[in-house]
């Protein structure tokens, strides 16, 4: 099962990372091209649009693929696919109008928008509508298992995103114009995208899919929106208590850490909604959980410790001065990014009972106690404390879901897995940090680089060995 996993991980983070590549690759560029406050700017817009798609996309695209198959008929299920279309474009509507009216509101009351113009929210709500449209029509190429359209529209909206964006904000456009190279590469694609799904799609809409939709989305969007603030509020707080040019510098370490998320947790989370199903229809299904999690942890921990040896050399090439500060707190964002990513292989009794509604109050306590965190410490240290609030929150959140979790369905997590893991962690850790040679920042990143995944190496084969040694003489009846 584990090469298995494994295996598939890696296919998995390949579609990840192309589909989330262009807002990470364009780190160098932005923070080159654009100034502080403008970077700040840049990143208030992501996580803003994130929102906006989360709200108008409210669980249309599972919804989508959840019933499409339900469906008796091709006829059937193009009125499917066109009546999703007509309500994202309905909903999507009025979300952006409601938007704009909360913007305004906003910025006679407050601080959270006063630094956009005009032309800038346009274009983030414009953003958020179209690739609600686009994500829409991906989905088509999921359920047909077209995966080589899907790759095309997806690495081809990355390449026209990245290189409008760069054009643009290298020609002095600034934040507008990097703004304008991805809503432009996303209708272009939207348009391409359309000519290849036009046999999938009956326009029009069935109100009989409204209130199904309504029933199986609102508790998603609920969901999501509590989410959402776990992974966005302290960027907003750093906007409102300390200003664009700490956003700035927080987000770039944010955006380091956040690596994590995009290689190793999305890859590990999208194979993991259906295996964990067919884990427990398996034998010995509670070893399998336990050998799922641990390898999460390893392969999560492994990839945060290369980060973190790597990111000084990449500060050192394409950030100022002014961003340096940023990378201390780098080693808790990626502490923070590999506790929420557990909270996927450890949510075993939850998803196995049917209990997801208890996800809600779990997810709601540790937005709770992240606002409460940021609103103490970020006065004193604002990039420190809105790294350690993070982390509390996080651990809260996985916390919370896997002790839920195992008075649901018992998980028996060896414990001596988890000492020989942290104990390799805090070797390669203690080797990163004392490792200070008299070279280039290109050889001190390599040498600190090969130090720790010379001790995952070793740990790793050590580990794997005993364990399938393990597996083989429970399986024996002799050993009984």
């Amino acid at each position: 099962m584990l090469q298995r996993l494994l295996k598939v991980n890696v296919v998995y983070a390949a579609g990840s990372v192309a589909n989330g590549a262009a807002l990470f690759l364009l780190i160098p560029f932005l923070v080159k091209f654009l100034g502080p406050a403008d970077f700040g700017l840049w990143s208030i817009s992501e996580i803003t649009i994130y929102f906006l798609t989360l709200v108008m996309m409210a669980g249309m695209d599972i919804y989508l693929m959840r019933e499409y198959f339900f469906l008796k008929s091709e006829s059937e299920r193009k009125v499917l696919v066109g009546s999703m279309l007509g309500m994202a474009i309905v909903w999507g509507t009025g979300v952006i109008a409601l938007f704009m009216l909360a913007v305004l509101l906003f910025s006679i009351n407050g601080r959270l928008f006063d630094q956009f113009n005009p032309a800038i929210l346009a274009l983030i709500g414009a953003i958020g509508f179209c690739e609600v449209i686009f994500t829409l029509l991906l989905s088509i190429f999921r359920i047909q298992e077209k995966a080589f359209h899907f790759i095309f529209l997806s690495m081809g909206r990355m390449a026209m995103f990245m290189g409008a964006a760069i054009f643009w904000a290298k020609a002095g456009a600034g934040l507008s114009g990097a703004l304008a190279g991805r809503l432009t590469a996303t209708v272009v694609f939207i348009v391409i995208a359309w000519g290849m799904d036009r046999k999938y799609v009956q326009i029009g809409f069935s109100s009989k899919h409204l209130r199904p939709w309504a029933n199986y989305g609102v508790p998603i969007l609920f969901s999501g929106l509590l989410f959402y603030i776990l992974i966005s509020a302290d960027r907003y707080a750093l906007q409102i208590m300390a200003g664009l040019q700490v956003v700035a510098i927080y987000s770039l370490s944010y955006k380091f850490a956040a690596s994590v998320d995009i290689l190793v947790t999305r890859p590990f989370a999208l194979d993991w909604a259906a295996r964990r199903f067919s884990i427990a229809t398996g034998n010995h299904p509670e070893q399998e959980y336990a050998k799922a999690a641990i390898l999460y942890a390893f392969i999560a921990l492994w990839c945060a410790l290369l980060v973190q040896a790597g990111t000084p050399l990449l500060y050192d090439l394409f950030a100022s001065s002014l961003y340096i500060q940023g990378l201390n707190a780098l080693p808790v964002l990626l502490a923070a990014n590999v506790i929420l990513g557990l909270s996927y292989p450890l949510n075993v009794g939850i998803m196995l009972k049917d209990r997801t509604k208890l996800l809600l109050p779990i997810t709601a306590m540790a937005g709770i106690s992240y606002i409460l965190a940021l609103y103490f410490l970020i006065p004193h240290n604002p990039i420190q404390g809105a790294a350690w609030a993070t982390l509390m929150a996080y651990s809260v959140h996985t916390s919370g879901i896997t002790l839920v979790s195992l008075r649901l369905y018992p998980v028996k997590y060896p414990f001596q897995d988890w000492l020989l893991l942290g104990a390799c962690s805090i070797l390669a850790a203690a080797g990163l940090y004392l490792l200070n040679i008299d070279a280039s920042p290109w050889a001190e990143a390599l040498a600190r680089g090969l130090w720790i995944s010379l001790i995952f190496t070793l740990t790793g084969y050590f580990f794997w060995k005993c364990r399938s040694v393990l597996a083989s003489a429970e399986s024996t009846p002799s050993s009984k």
